[in-house]
């Protein structure tokens, strides 16, 4: 959506958009761009409309066209504020590095809003031709300290042991960093994606059960209430992974479906969903989803599945394996 403005306002530059949400899905390191593209591709198959946001083809066509651009070509990353723009930044500049690219010729514009707009999150998508010209004044080269933050901050979104995430949060949570003032914090909110301790439910499936039980039946209406009870939240969530989410809860072959869903569940907007007794007592906290149902689930490089488990969780902000 943004690509097309951008390719008109600057005619003269090579626009190559990453428009898969990183904040989401598996991450693993080490990983070739076919394979990468793999990766991420059989995530997105999974969704209700198995619709992939980058093709296995569009991630190689994108690693090569930024592989054999002029040797004195500056690279700018564009992006807004939302958790899945700063993880395509963090994994943009890394790449770029891995192709021999100098970090003197990676820039980066981070859009902002004005005073008027307080509360909302910029966001790329949605910014006409004079915002998006605007922001070009935002234009920063990324020094080496900011560089540095990068790769801590990829190593701790991709490793698969979730204590590198809390290890990054504390070392770098206090560092002062005027042009990325927002890495620390983007990455420190994948925390909330840790299921809780006593309901087995990360931040995210909580607010959607609790969008089901104020909102329901219907369910395009609690999905259009769950996200927009999320505007002013940079942890974006797209339609499909709430839908996914949905359908997952009802899903029959859990031992204890946390929703009852009525209806057609490849076509999830034309159904009709209902806590069940059981959903009602995990989101109240007197029952764990996970002891109930078990979990397979990534964030970043952590896939926590269980049985076999055991299980990281989230007790007060600290991180407890049971």
């Amino acid at each position: 959506m943004t690509a097309p403005i951008l390719r008109r306002i600057f005619p003269s530059h090579v626009i190559i958009p990453l428009e898969d949400t990183l904040s989401f899905g598996p991450i693993r390191r080490g990983l070739d761009a076919t394979e990468w593209g793999r990766l991420r591709a059989s995530f997105w198959l999974e969704s209700p409309s198995g619709e992939q946001p980058q093709s296995v083809e569009d991630y190689a066509a994108l690693v090569h066209a930024a592989a054999t651009l002029p040797a004195k070509t500056r690279f700018v990353i564009w992006l807004g504020q939302t958790l899945a723009e700063y993880f395509a930044m963090i994994w943009s500049a890394v790449i770029l590095r891995q192709l021999g690219m100098p970090g003197r010729r990676i820039f980066h514009v981070i859009a902002a809003t004005d005073a008027a707009h307080t509360g909302e999150i910029p966001c790329l998508v949605g910014m006409d031709e004079k915002e998006l010209r605007a922001q070009w004044a935002r234009l920063r080269p990324l020094s080496e300290t900011e560089y540095g933050l990068i790769v801590h901050a990829w190593d701790a979104w991709s490793s698969e042991d979730p204590r590198a995430l809390w290890r990054f949060v504390d070392t770098f949570g206090s560092a002062k960093n005027t042009a990325l003032p927002d890495v620390v914090d983007r990455v420190a909110r994948l925390r909330s994606r840790y299921p809780a301790s006593q309901s087995g439910l990360d931040r995210i499936s909580r607010d959607l059960l609790e969008a089901a039980a104020a909102y329901g039946p219907v369910t395009p209406r609690v999905v259009a209430e769950f996200l927009a009870a999320r505007d002013a939240d940079p942890d974006k969530v797209p339609d499909q992974i709430a839908l996914r989410r949905l359908m997952r809860f009802g899903d029959r072959q859990l031992a204890h479906p946390l929703l009852h869903v009525e209806g057609d569940r490849g076509e999830p907007y034309t159904t009709r969903l209902w806590l069940t007794e059981v959903g009602e007592r995990v989101l109240s906290g007197h029952a764990n989803h996970v002891d109930l149902n078990g979990i397979d689930e990534w964030i970043g490089g952590v896939h926590l599945m269980a049985p076999p488990g055991p299980v990281w969780y989230v007790r007060d902000n600290s991180l407890d394996q049971k």
